[in-house]
């Protein structure tokens, strides 16, 4: 896709969400894009995840992104690609129809895992989240 046609969807794209009051949001895309009437600054920034648990979060300043580009908070991965039946054609996890079909016949609920179970060659990482609620009440 040249960046002429890219620009003309995401204008598209930014005046349907405009028109029902949905924010367009990139990540890691194209600054350019903001041009257009789209929101380049990330879509899980602190205000977004703010505005979506309706509390205020403070952030350690030490917190980066994984990514250069990125100004996201949350940035551990869980889950794995091809894994969703909802089938969102915009949907960057889900790549390939087939292979999703098969790993949702994967599914165990039992498991503690998304897809099966324990195989050869898993590798199951745990991680410390802390949580940046501010349970500080405030009077404005």
């Amino acid at each position: 896709m040249t960046e002429q046609e890219q620009k003309y969807l995401a204008a598209r794209f930014a005046e349907i969400g405009a028109k029902y009051g949905i924010p367009i949001r990139t990540c890691c895309e194209n600054a350019s894009l903001a041009q257009c009437g789209v929101d380049v600054s990330g879509c899980m920034t602190k205000a977004v995840l703010e505005a979506a648990a309706d509390c205020q979060l403070t952030v350690p300043k030490k917190k980066k992104s994984p990514r250069a580009q990125c100004s996201c908070l949350l940035g551990a991965d869980i889950g794995m690609y091809n894994s969703c039946p909802h089938g969102c054609i915009y949907c960057y996890a889900n790549y390939d129809r087939r292979t999703v079909e098969q790993n949702v016949k994967l599914h165990d609920p039992a498991s503690p895992f998304l897809i099966g179970g324990f195989r050869k060659g898993d590798k199951i990482i745990e991680v410390r989240q802390e949580s940046y609620i501010n349970r500080q009440i405030s009077l404005f």
